[in-house]
């Protein structure tokens, strides 16, 4: 099976990774992520030889991995409204997720993207959608943008939503713990 993952490079993905690729030897990996020195340093090919990186540029390399699987961690939070995070936003939450998908559509093997999102999507009910803020609102989006290219290539997909998620040092509680 060929899987790839998107935002390795995170608090998540660095978390996530060694795991897969550890527990599914026989798996390909393909990391997706902006910064491709920093993914070949957190998982250098010595250490983790399922493991191969590249840049959203290179849609040639995501297009001959052709993965069966998707895990879309990538993503840019803040709570700031400022112009730079707001083109950072959306950079980070929709135009690099769109391309994915977009590039994505021309792989024949896809069954299965899981994209990972947050409750900050659910201000004031846990089944209706109301963006806390506008980090929220951007992870909103790409959901539109997902179900019209699914629908297009006829994979599923989850929208896998955390309940806390923190990179670095964080004193407060998770319902899972990484």
């Amino acid at each position: 099976m060929r899987v790839l993952v998107s935002g390795v490079t995170g608090y998540i993905g660095q978390s996530i990774l060694p795991i897969l690729s550890m527990e599914f030897k026989i798996f390909e990996f393909l990391a997706v992520s902006r910064d491709i020195e920093k993914s070949m340093v957190l998982f250098p090919k010595d250490n983790f030889k399922n493991i191969t990186h590249c840049t959203i540029d290179e849609s040639e390399i995501i297009v001959n991995f052709n993965p069966d699987v998707v895990i879309h961690l990538a993503g840019y939070s803040t709570s700031s409204n400022s112009k730079i995070e707001i083109k950072r936003l959306i950079n980070g939450n929709i135009e690099f997720g769109v391309c994915l998908l977009d590039i994505l559509n021309k792989c024949n093997n896809m069954k299965y993207f899981f994209n990972i999102s947050s409750f900050s999507e659910y201000k004031f009910d846990p089944f209706i959608q109301s963006s806390s803020y506008l980090y929220s609102a951007s992870k909103r989006a790409f959901r539109s943008f997902l179900d019209y290219y699914s629908s297009l290539r006829g994979y599923n997909y989850m929208n896998v939503v955390l309940y806390s998620i923190y990179g670095g040092v964080n004193l407060g509680r998770r319902v899972v713990e990484i």
